[in-house]
């Protein structure tokens, strides 16, 4: 499936950039109104804020990298059968932390992203 078409990839590609443009949007905003320094220090402080919370909050940081590596290699996409683990079913979204998978039986299974990565994974189609 091209990646411009897939809604998957689309929808997890969206919520990046959509961040992103936030960030920038309040740094030059920052700059316009004459606070270019505070802006710098912002900046500098969240680099050395971003190196802590690594440490602290390490599995929300690999499930997030698992999303990106998900979402860029793209090992299935919406409504694919998949199995991980024990679990089978249609994938129905991938988040920035879970892939949601709802299983045959009608149950919603949230995977971390990181599971998704390091387990096997079965893709039926």
């Amino acid at each position: 499936m091209n990646k411009d078409h897939d809604p998957l990839y689309v929808s997890f590609l969206s919520k990046v950039v959509k961040f992103l443009l936030i960030v920038v949007g309040v740094i030059l905003a920052m700059q316009a109104f004459g606070l270019s320094g505070i802006a710098k220090g912002l900046l500098a402080g969240a680099g050395l804020s971003a190196f802590i919370f690594a440490f602290a909050f390490k599995d929300i940081a690999e499930n997030f990298l698992g999303g990106m590596i998900l979402a860029f290699n793209r090992p299935f996409s919406l409504d694919i059968t998949i199995m991980i683990r024990k679990f089978s079913g249609h994938v129905k979204a991938l988040n920035f932390r879970k892939t949601h998978i709802k299983t045959f039986d009608g149950k919603d299974v949230f995977m971390p992203n990181a599971v998704v990565i390091k387990e096997p994974l079965i893709n039926f189609t």
